[in-house]
């Protein structure tokens, strides 16, 4: 659930326009409607891209709330610019509404929580993975297959595969004495509209267990992946699906296999 709302990331981008257009009384929203889990809803100020700023104000103090079009649930600001409620359960299917006041302007959205995805399968649930770093031992290194994971997709709808270790401490693969900082315990794939995906066995970093988890997406979080046309030299609004404000509220649904990768 984090992977998907940490490493999703580029939500900064949402934050990033020029000086002249910046504008403090414009909401940013990060929020991320996942069925089975509790919402969290992210409200900060718009932070010019050219700005010394280097940290986003949060928009604490708000009336928020999320309605499913029967039960209203208010949330609470329970630390700077995040809002929750734990009585809500997020429902595969469901429409949900999100809205609050800024400023004496109204800030709105809405989204459907996808179903789950079905037919999701891997290819193995193993994959030997060699340490090819210098002094490793001699012979032929290693090379397997790819991890072949496949779902159904009869609508051509968009999907992200996210890979993280599942170890309480893992073994790195590549264990480089030089420096002190461990590589990233989670990978990801940009979103396709595809039903297969294979896994490079190069792409892990640790042994031992693995969630690969499928998130089957809106198009508005697909989006966020797509090059929106920003540079040093011109900018454009970024993508997104809040009235009145920037950023995303948007539904997402996962199933999961796991692979273990082993020496």
């Amino acid at each position: 659930m984090l992977l998907i709302a940490a490493g999703l990331l580029f939500l900064y981008a949402c934050h990033d326009v020029g000086v002249e257009t910046a504008d403090a009384n414009k909401a940013v929203v990060e929020g991320y409607m996942i069925a089975g889990s509790t919402p969290t809803i992210k409200i900060t100020q718009q932070l010019a891209y050219s700005s010394s700023d280097t940290v986003v104000n949060p928009i604490n103090n708000l009336n928020v709330e999320i309605t499913d079009g029967e039960v209203v649930f208010i949330l609470s600001n329970t630390s700077d610019g995040i809002y929750q409620n734990n009585e809500l359960q997020v429902e595969q299917s469901k429409t949900y509404y999100l809205r609050f006041v800024y400023n004496n302007k109204e800030v709105d959205s809405q989204t459907v929580v996808p179903i789950k995805p079905s037919g999701f399968t891997a290819s193995a649930t193993s994959i030997q993975v060699s340490d090819f770093t210098p002094g490793s031992g001699g012979g032929t290194p290693n090379r397997p297959e790819p991890v072949s994971l496949e779902w159904d997709n009869p609508d051509n709808d968009y999907y992200l595969v996210v890979v993280e270790n599942a170890e309480a401490d893992p073994t790195p693969i590549f264990d480089d004495d030089t420096t002190s900082t461990r590589p990233p315990r989670a990978f990801r794939n940009s979103p396709t509209q595809t039903n297969l995906q294979q896994l490079n066995p190069m792409s892990f970093s640790y042994y031992g267990m693995h969630r690969v988890i499928l998130y089957r997406l809106n198009p508005e979080y697909a989006t966020l992946y797509e090059d929106n046309g920003n540079s040093s030299l011109t900018l454009v609004t970024p993508p997104g699906n809040i009235s009145g404000g920037l950023g995303i509220f948007t539904g997402i649904s996962s199933d999961t296999v796991m692979v273990r990768v082993y020496k």
